[in-house]
């Protein structure tokens, strides 16, 4: 599984990390959030300020985690 979260480019904060069976899960969820019209929504409100990102990968088999540094998997 991946571990990924979502960064809000404009204060600069991540939200709760979420696990994913593998990238295109969390990009569906994302997307899914993004086109999701709400008025309590920042993300669909303002799309270009959030990115996904993966943080880490975690292996069920052992409980292990380990982190890596930020990547884009989608976003602006």
């Amino acid at each position: 599984m991946i571990i990924c979260v979502i960064k809000d480019s404009l204060v600069e904060s991540y939200h709760v990390p979420v696990f994913c069976a593998n990238a295109a899960v969390a990009i569906r969820i994302f997307a899914t959030e993004c086109n999701r019209a709400a008025a309590d929504n920042l993300i669909f409100t303002n799309r270009g300020d959030f990115d996904l990102l993966k943080i880490g990968e975690y292996y069920e088999e052992s409980g292990t985690i380990i982190p890596c540094d930020p990547v884009i998997v989608t976003g602006k």
